[in-house]
């Protein structure tokens, strides 16, 4: 039996991710793009574990059927991304692409509210006025968290007199329980 545990817990700030959306909001003030990055995920942990059955037949159709199993799985836990809230409607008079709203509350519901179809509370967020920039910061929002159970099973054949050479049969499951 072994287990590897693995736990990240970092923060990662820029003024522009590899998909910031075709580039600053305003190209005169870059300090106000500052913010999480796009690939900012505070806290991950894996584990990965293997059990090899402790069933060891010495001979015949027992062996055969019930010897060389193993078990494992990889669990992986992670907070979600952190994305960008846009305004519906562009008030800068350019006509091409999305602007960041006024932030007007936090912007956060409480995990008990929230859906697929409502993650945040968008009364928090208003449309800016004419020809003015969005106060909201880039990527202020964090999206839903991953919890990923991968798993396998595994029978190892010996081939030959002396088993030197051997066969496996793999199953692997990913997500299994997606």
């Amino acid at each position: 039996l072994s287990f590897l545990l693995a736990y990240t817990w970092s923060h990662s700030i820029d003024t522009a991710s590899e998909d910031n959306g075709g580039g600053p909001q305003n190209a005169y003030n870059l300090s106000a793009d500052k913010g999480n990055s796009d690939f900012d995920i505070r806290q991950r942990m894996v584990l990965s574990w293997t059990y090899q059955l402790p069933f060891n037949p010495s001979h015949g159709v027992e062996r055969l059927l019930f010897g060389g199993w193993q078990l494992g799985g990889i669990e992986t836990f992670m907070t979600g991304y952190m994305f960008n809230v846009t305004s519906s409607t562009n008030t800068l008079g350019s006509g091409a692409g999305t602007q960041r709203p006024n932030r007007i509350g936090k912007g956060t519901l409480p995990a008990s509210q929230r859906t697929l179809q409502r993650w945040f509370d968008v009364s928090a967020f208003q449309t800016p006025a004419a020809y003015v920039f969005g106060n909201a910061a880039r990527n202020l929002l964090d999206a839903p968290g991953t919890t990923q159970f991968d798993v396998s099973a595994i029978k190892n054949f010996g081939l030959g007199q002396k088993e030197s050479r051997r066969l496996q049969f793999r199953a692997e499951f990913f997500n299994i329980f997606n």
